[in-house]
């Protein structure tokens, strides 16, 4: 048999699979085919990963049969949790009853943003195909990247998965608490100069040096009028360990005294490489303090706001997010949100609103956490911001 012959009479048994896979079972909303459990699975924890180290990534999905489900083919990790259950397509099923790789530059596809897929099969530690992994990267006009580049980048990435996944049903697994929080850096350092002070923030070195540390939030400057804000100018560092962080902290002791502060913090919440747009950004920054245990804070974050700000993420409006908690017994919360320009971050209300709504419709836990944001926080302060070295107002 050639291998157009080949191909053909593949394409034609996937094909006539899927149509009898795609009618929709009863009781589950139109395009669906299965629910995922309440919990965050291993897979979904490998997803925000993946998002978290890749920046040219603009969406990840994995599609498979869930355990007891053979034959059903679904999309059950993903960028966005609403689609989660969205029965796969054609071509995710013929990579993963085929072992096919298959790239789509998307020729003649009206996008909302130019993008290129490539669709790999997805292994367990023992090279066993166990799904598909379709990866959606970032393919702005004039990038130039050649088709092997795409498909270098995808089997990377698919690879390196590998060692975390154990087998097919390891992936339907909870995630552990590390695949879920782990930021990219450990240690965190927020600078800040108070509100009022007047001081310039010139004097002060935000660069990394030799500690590995590098710049997760630029000197930025509230251009809130009325008090309080929170601070007058901010920036926040990483660090990959503690011992980096003090020894940054010790070369430049003699910039930071008063009226500058610095507070040690972990990461909540967030992809952990800091902002990814340009002089045009503006940022809300908000300063929460806590009203209720960190591990129950830690489940809303996990259940409603990783969840609310990864589907602005991917809607364009929201370029990046992190929150941090200050060290100590009395450490307040801190969230920062990078929107793209003004623009965008004063049209954004609508947008958002639809994103929760269409959330809370299809995601349970999204609905019931949403409920619970006011217990477990109060608002000290918020203010919008702009890069110091800006004259915008």
């Amino acid at each position: 048999m050639t291998l157009v012959r080949k191909l053909l009479w593949v394409a034609t048994y996937v094909f006539s699979s899927y149509a009898a896979l795609a009618a929709d079972p009863e009781g589950l909303p139109p395009g669906k085919n299965w629910v995922a459990p309440a919990f965050k699975m291993h897979a979904q924890a490998l997803v925000d990963q993946l998002m978290r180290d890749n920046r040219d990534l603009l969406s990840v999905t994995f599609h498979g049969s869930p355990p007891g489900k053979k034959g059903i083919y679904t999309m059950f990790a993903g960028t966005w949790p609403d689609r989660i259950g969205k029965i796969s397509a054609a071509d995710d099923v013929m990579v993963i009853e085929s072992g096919f790789t298959l790239i789509d530059p998307r020729w003649n596809k009206q996008d909302p943003e130019p993008k290129f897929l490539v669709l790999v099969p997805l292994r367990d530690r023992n090279a066993r195909n166990v799904g598909c992994i379709v990866f959606g990267f970032k393919n702005p006009p004039g990038a130039q990247r050649s088709d092997e580049e795409f498909l270098h980048e995808a089997n990377r990435m698919r690879d390196g998965l590998q060692s975390q996944i154990a087998d097919h049903a390891a992936m339907f697994a909870r995630a552990r608490v590390s695949d879920a929080r782990q930021p990219k850096s450990a240690s965190w350092l927020i600078l800040t100069v108070p509100e009022g002070s007047g001081h310039s923030t010139a004097m002060v070195a935000a660069g990394a040096g030799s500690t590995g540390a590098f710049v997760a939030t630029p000197w930025v400057r509230s251009v809130k009028r009325d008090a309080p804000s929170g601070f007058e100018q901010m920036s926040i560092l990483g660090f990959p360990d503690d011992r980096s962080l003090e020894a940054w902290r010790a070369a430049h002791a003699a910039k930071l005294e008063a009226p500058i502060l610095s507070k040690r913090a972990r990461a909540l919440l967030g992809d952990g490489h800091g902002v990814k747009s340009s002089g045009r950004s503006i940022y809300k920054i908000s300063y929460y303090s806590l009203t209720a245990p960190v591990s129950e804070f830690q489940d809303w974050v996990d259940g409603y706001l990783a969840k609310y700000l990864r589907a602005q993420q991917s809607s364009g409006i929201l370029s990046s997010y992190m929150m941090y908690l200050e060290e100590g017994d009395k450490g307040r919360l801190l969230l920062v949100l990078e929107y793209p320009d003004a623009a965008i971050e004063a049209s954004s209300e609508p947008i958002k609103g639809r994103l929760s709504d269409e959330l809370a419709a299809s995601d349970s836990v999204y609905a019931a956490q949403m409920e619970k944001k006011e217990k477990l926080r109060t608002t000290d302060s918020w203010t919008l911001a702009v890069p110091a070295d800006t004259t915008r107002n």
